[in-house]
């Protein structure tokens, strides 16, 4: 039995009135959105691909990607739903997929939308959550032992800033919970954007 989904098909103006309601939520110009649409046609399938991409300055971004899939009666057979979203205050890239034949109650793609703008405010209610997302790290230094941490920290970070391939650096101040120390005591993280992984000095007071 091949299960249909009619309901899932969207027009070109419909998903541009989607695009522009999820831009406007992200405070994103949607005039400097690039929209478009492509459509392939098999002797058994109507594949129709939307796309959706916007990037900044700031390192602000949005690409979604769309694909319908069709059957010779014009009938939605499947749907994939793939978006990326970066945010000037965040190394972390939010990526989200969907795939309508793996769920038991597929998502309009409006509603999907939504839910992923539902999941980036939940993780901006947790900054550390938004700040590092799921990036992998690299352990440096000994934790507790503060002195040798702290050296390997600023030998590092000195071998990055002199570094020319490096185009951007994020640094992370993780303060600990201690009231012993009056708060006093830090771990830190450098991220070369886009070279390697964070690299993590815990207890480097």
């Amino acid at each position: 039995m091949v299960l249909m989904f009619p309901k899932y098909d969207i027009s070109y103006d419909e998903f541009k009135d989607m695009i522009k309601s999820f831009s406007r939520e992200l405070n994103y110009p949607f005039y400097k959105i690039s929209i478009n649409k492509k459509e392939y046609k098999s002797e058994s399938n109507l594949s129709v691909y939307y796309g959706a991409k916007y990037t900044d300055v700031n390192k602000n971004r949005l690409s979604l990607f769309v694909e319908i899939v069709k059957d010779q009666k014009n009938d939605v057979k499947d749907a994939k739903y793939t978006l990326e979203l970066g945010f000037f205050d965040t190394p972390a890239s939010f990526y989200f997929f969907h795939k309508i034949g793996d769920k038991e109650i597929p998502a309009l793609l409006e509603r999907w939308l939504s839910n992923c703008l539902s999941q980036i405010k939940e993780y901006k209610r947790t900054p550390f959550d938004y700040y590092f997302y799921d990036a992998p790290y690299l352990n440096y230094g000994r934790e507790g032992d503060s002195f040798t941490t702290a050296n390997l920290f600023k030998i590092t970070l000195f071998g990055i800033l002199n570094t020319a391939d490096v185009k951007q650096l994020w640094i992370a101040r993780i303060r600990h919970i201690r009231k012993y120390d009056l708060y006093r005591s830090f771990s830190y993280a450098i991220l070369p954007y886009r070279q390697i992984d964070w690299l993590v000095f815990p207890d480097a007071d």
